[in-house]
C-alpha cells in the first residue's frame, strides 16, 4: 500500500508541474506571464502596433489568433493536463483509493473468517 500511495504522489506530483506548464502557455489573463498573455501585451508595452506595417500587424494578429484557439501545453498520452484535470483526478484518487482499500479490507478479513 506505501508503495501505492508513493506512486500515486509521484504521477500527482508530475501531472501538477504539466498543469504548470499548460496554465503558462495558456492562461488568458492580461497580467498573466503565459505565452498568451505575453503576446497580448507585447505591441502596447512598447506603443509599437501604431507603427507596425500593415503586413506586420496582420501577421501578429494571426499568430495572436493561434495562440488564442490552439490548445498549448503539456498533453501525456494525447491527453492535454489541465489544474482542472488535475483537481477531478486528484479528488477521485482521495476518495476512491481509500474506499477500495476498506472494501478490499474487509474482503480479506470475510475470507480469513471462513477458513
Amino acid at each position: 500500500f506505501v508503495v501505492l500511495a508513493c506512486a500515486l504522489a509521484t504521477c500527482l506530483g508530475v501531472a501538477v508541474m504539466c498543469a504548470q506548464i499548460s496554465s503558462l502557455c495558456q492562461n488568458n489573463s492580461s497580467n498573466s506571464e503565459s505565452l498568451e498573455g505575453a503576446a497580448r501585451r507585447y505591441p502596447a508595452r512598447r506603443n509599437k502596433y501604431k507603427e507596425m506595417k500593415p503586413d506586420d500587424k496582420r501577421e501578429y494578429l494571426a499568430f495572436l489568433e493561434y495562440v488564442r484557439t490552439n490548445q498549448m501545453g503539456a498533453e501525456l498520452i494525447g491527453v492535454h493536463i489541465t489544474t482542472q484535470l488535475v483537481i477531478s483526478l486528484a479528488t477521485r484518487a482521495a476518495v476512491g483509493i481509500p474506499t477500495i482499500y476498506a472494501v478490499m479490507a474487509r474482503l480479506a478479513q470475510s475470507t480469513t473468517k471462513d477458513n
